[in-house]
């Protein structure tokens, strides 16, 4: 199987017939797809008018409120999301990773990208799997991993 969904390429390298996509879920996988690209876009566009409202806050506090919206939401998913918080040394820094590891996964869900589904397995997944696994039972969070993994 070989389709493409809003300038995305999914390949099944499988040969087991219940990996094929029917009508119903090749929809949901573009509207999957459709979403991801204007959720990134969103949280992107917030988060670089956050950090305007902060440069701005610092020079004029009145006009950082009457230009940009409260920022309320955008601290407390910072927060909630990425544990940081005003108060850190580290914020500025973290919020630039944040920002340019966004900007990158915009540019990533822009452009036609690869989905390949299949029952591949070798070495390095088995290896990957059974440290995930040794990790969890440590105590670490699902979050903690996916943020490892991300490279945050």
């Amino acid at each position: 199987m070989r389709i493409v969904l809003g300038d995305v390429t999914v390949t099944n390298w499988s040969k087991d017939p219940l990996l094929t996509l029917s009508n119903t879920q090749q929809r949901k996988l573009t509207g999957a797809i459709s979403l991801s690209r204007q959720m990134s876009a969103l949280a992107l566009r917030l988060l670089r008018d956050y950090e305007r409202k902060l440069i701005v806050k610092s020079v004029d506090p009145q006009m950082a409120k009457d230009f940009f919206a409260s920022g309320e939401v955008v601290k407390e998913a910072l927060e909630r999301y990425f544990g940081i918080t005003k108060a850190m040394a580290t914020f500025t820094t973290d919020l630039n990773t944040i920002i340019a590891k966004l900007t990158t996964t915009e540019a990533g869900l822009k452009n036609p990208f690869q989905i390949v589904v299949g029952n591949i397995c070798d070495l390095d997944d088995i290896k990957d799997g059974i440290r995930d696994a040794f990790l969890e039972g440590r105590g670490h969070t699902e979050h903690a991993n996916s943020a490892r993994l991300l490279g945050w």
